[in-house]
């Protein structure tokens, strides 16, 4: 290694006390959040307790806990305060959670941090009841309410376009996609939960004498299958909040 170009090395308490300080500032925002999810979740509002199962899908490697239940207790920037925790000693092994926030990759942060922006949303009722109970009058009526200087209903529903068209398509884009690869691994010939890998494999292959695009899209397809077959099987159990058992799948197959 050439070392004429000029380096420098710096001492990894403080490279450290530098990183915990970055995550502190985003923790410092993050923990109305979580103060939020607590206090939804002890209200039982169906959004937190959503959350919360969500959230127990992931393990904190050094306690052992479900991140839903850890989130909910105690923490050590809960009883120094998010920055005098940065390097603060830890008699009571309360967990921390700039440590935690450290270890985490950027997938499951970003994941976590959309759940609790769900949780924190305290409106009466879940999204699916409020989403089915609101017409396109209402939003118009609340327009109208909000802002008096959008003083016609072409105005009204011209600023509705603005701020919901491209969110409405793509949403119904997805949904109407997602409807149909749940329908179709519904009437398929074979169930992910019954068969055995093998067998999995077996359905998807390319015939013989496949070309090598022929191999990669038989890939795809099993891949695909699997992910469908997921998602049918977790919307399918779901119970929590105000779902019942199989609502969700309903839902999404209306």
């Amino acid at each position: 290694m050439n070392m004429n170009g000029g380096y420098s090395a710096t001492d990894y308490k403080h490279l450290l006390t530098q990183q915990k300080t970055n995550i502190a500032d985003f923790l410092d925002s993050f923990m109305l959040a979580i103060k939020e999810y607590r206090a939804n979740l002890k209200a039982g509002k169906s959004k937190a307790v959503f959350v919360h199962d969500m959230l127990n899908k992931y393990t904190e490697d050094d306690s052992g806990k479900k991140l839903g239940d850890l989130l909910n207790e105690e923490t050590l920037q809960d009883k120094l305060g998010v920055y005098e925790s940065i390097n603060a000693e830890n008699p009571d092994k309360l967990p921390d959670l700039i440590t935690i926030l450290m270890q985490g990759n950027t997938a499951v942060l970003n994941s976590v941090e959309k759940l609790l922006a769900i949780s924190a949303d305290s409106g009466d009722g879940s999204f699916v009841e409020r989403f089915a109970s609101k017409s396109y009058d209402d939003l118009l009526d609340e327009l109208e309410d909000k802002r008096p200087e959008l003083n016609t209903e072409t105005k009204r529903k011209q600023q509705l376009d603005n701020e919901y068209e491209d969110i409405v398509l793509a949403f119904s884009e997805a949904i109407a996609k997602l409807r149909n690869d749940l329908i179709a691994y519904e009437n398929g010939d074979i169930d992910a939960q019954s068969a055995s890998e093998e067998d999995i494999e077996k359905h998807f292959s390319a015939s013989d004498g496949g070309s090598d695009i022929d191999q990669v899209k038989a890939k795809m397809e099993m891949t695909d299958f699997g992910e469908t077959a997921s998602l049918y099987v977790a919307l399918k159990e779901y119970e929590g909040g105000s779902f019942k058992k199989g609502e969700l799948l309903d839902l999404f197959q209306a």
